[in-house]
């Protein structure tokens, strides 16, 4: 809502677009597993969820475009489901 009306980051900032989106990712992440239900109704949803990466650069500036262990993997669609959430995918 606010930021309709004012900039992200009104002084500018040093962070790449990609950043930027992962800032806003992460909080939302944060703000979903909060609490002990909203973590599990997270973590429910991620696991769950087939649909593909839509942010690959994202995901490779955190390391987990080629995640091999299953913590990996989970993070990977923790991540994931935080990007389509706060980019309307």
């Amino acid at each position: 809502a606010l930021r309709t009306y004012f900039p992200e980051y009104p002084l500018g900032t040093d962070l790449t677009a990609t950043e930027q989106e992962l800032v806003r990712a992460l909080e939302w992440l944060k703000a979903k597993t909060a609490t002990r239900a909203s973590r599990l109704r997270t973590l429910f949803e991620a696991t769950f969820d087939t649909g593909s990466a839509i942010s690959n650069p994202a995901l490779e500036r955190l390391g987990l475009a080629g995640a091999a262990s299953i913590r990996d993997r989970l993070q990977r669609r923790l991540v994931n489901r935080a990007l389509k959430a706060t980019n309307g995918g």
